[in-house]
């Protein structure tokens, strides 16, 4: 298995929506996480733990929390992961998922302190902000360029542009039937063992 190039992977249906904000599709949340990632994830215990992030202090009672990128991400088409592609990627989740619709009235803003710097500042504490933005059901929340996560939370992407481990390998999809990922070879894992 270790010299294989390939892996197939058949799940119980096909991958019918490639956008994981869109939809709460297990398949599609299935694809989202090889694709995209996140700022935060959770362990195997459901613990927050950074992944986009390198870290975060909150302050004023509890009230601004300050999100630090890790250096060097990249998205698949080559660009920088910038801090403002995260706020709009925030604020496009933030419409459709469930924690994400109540996470929103909550903030007095979620804005680009500079291009590696993401600040949430609350109306209220919520200690839970760094499980909000990486649990894994019911929506993701899929770090896509600004360009992107622009589109209306009610319509899906048009272009499938992450910076997971696997890239969507252009052309491949066809809906229901078979979607190819290759290897993101930009991609920069956390330092520490999985």
């Amino acid at each position: 298995a270790q010299r294989a190039s390939v892996l197939r992977f058949v799940p119980r249906y096909g991958l019918s929506t490639l956008d994981p904000v869109f939809t709460t599709d297990q398949v599609t949340r299935i694809f989202g996480l090889a694709v995209f990632e996140s700022l935060y994830t959770t362990d195997e215990h459901l613990r927050p733990r950074p992944m986009m992030a390198e870290g975060h202090t909150i302050d004023q009672d509890g009230k601004r929390w300050t999100i630090k990128l890790r250096p060097g991400l990249r998205f698949h088409d080559g660009e920088p992961v910038l801090a403002r592609d995260c706020v709009a990627s925030i604020q496009r989740w933030m419409k459709r998922d469930l924690l994400g619709r109540g996470l929103a009235p909550r903030l007095d803003a979620v804005e680009a302190g500079d291009d590696r710097t993401i600040v949430l500042r609350l109306k209220q504490p919520f200690q839970r902000v760094d499980f909000a933005l990486g649990k894994p059901l019911p929506n993701i929340l899929p770090i896509m360029p600004e360009r992107l996560a622009a589109t209306d939370a009610t319509k899906a992407v048009s272009e499938i542009v992450g910076s997971g481990p696997f890239r969507l390998d252009p052309g491949s999809f066809s809906p229901g039937s078979a979607v190819a990922l290759a290897k993101f070879n930009q991609y920069q894992p956390r330092s520490e063992a999985p």
